[in-house]
């Protein structure tokens, strides 16, 4: 999730693979991330109407920016079990705030 708020290209693990083999670096886009089943089941748990889709959100995150930038979030306590909320939030290009506004 910190590579899709940051809009950074998603590869399969075939890609390491691939540049081993090869032994220098690849282009990528022949070993980007698709997953339908996911990108629909992610959708369907959220209620969305349109199915999410992996590659259309980090082409968004590339030609506008991070969700987030110039924005600050303080999370509440409630969350304090939600741990991963803390690395998305500076992903997405946020400031986090350690203590309440």
């Amino acid at each position: 999730m910190c590579g899709v708020c940051a809009g950074v290209q998603i590869v399969t693990p075939d890609f390491l693979d691939a540049c081993g083999s090869a032994g220098h670096l690849l282009d990528g886009k022949q070993f980007t991330l698709k997953d339908p089943v996911c990108e629909a089941a992610f959708s369907t748990s959220r209620g969305l109407e349109n199915v999410y889709k992996l590659e259309p959100a980090l082409q968004i995150v590339r030609e506008k920016g991070r969700l987030l930038r110039g924005f600050s979030v303080f999370c509440l306590p409630s969350l304090s079990k939600r741990t991963e909320l803390p690395e998305l939030v500076v992903a997405a290009g946020g400031t986090l705030l350690h203590a309440a506004p």
